[in-house]
Parts: C-alpha cells; structure tokens; sequence
C-alpha cells in the first residue's frame, strides 16, 4: 500500500520564508527603502508553495492512474486550498498596504 502525499514540504516552505524575511528585517533597520524586499520574500514563498501543491497534487493523479497508488485525497485538497489562501493573501495584503508607514 502506497500512500503518496508531500505535505510535510507545505510548512517547510513557510518556515523558509519566514526565516528569510527575519534575516533580512535585522539587515534592512537601517535602510527603509529595502523593506520592499519583505514582500517579494513572502511572493515567492506563497507562490513557491501553491506551485508545489500543484505539481504534488497533478503527480499523485498521474501515480494514482499509472501505478495504483493510493492517494492521500484530502490531505491534498486541504494542503492546495491552504497554498490557495497563503498566495491570495499575500497578494491582497501587498496591494492592500501600498503606501501605509511602517507596512
């Protein structure tokens, strides 16, 4: 019995990110005008993982098809609509916040 499901890279991404906005945030006090950069760690992080539920979920189906191989289906669709909601989110916000201080 195969069970075929990377969700466990969902939060890795996340974490990634995460990490990566805060080393930037202790190098960008000085300078305000790289705050911008915030934004394009947090785009390709949410992009980066909707991008990586989606080949997740298009080679489960492929195995599921080719293989036989059991496939974890609502674990996918919850790990897809979390990546879902993290990118529009994130797009939303950046837009949202253009212009306010301290964003």
């Amino acid at each position: 019995m195969i069970v075929f499901f990377y969700g466990w890279l969902l939060p890795i991404l996340y974490a990634i990110g995460c990490a990566l906005t805060y080393c930037t945030q202790l190098s960008a006090k000085a300078d305000p005008k790289r705050r911008q950069i915030y934004w394009t760690i947090a785009q390709a992080t949410s992009g980066l993982a909707l991008l990586g539920v989606s080949m997740s979920i298009v080679s489960a189906i492929i195995s599921h098809q080719l293989f036989g191989a059991n496939v974890d289906a609502l674990g996918l669709a919850v790990a897809g609509l979390v990546a879902l909601l993290g990118w529009i989110v994130t797009n939303y916000s950046m837009r949202y916040l253009v212009g306010e201080p301290n964003q």
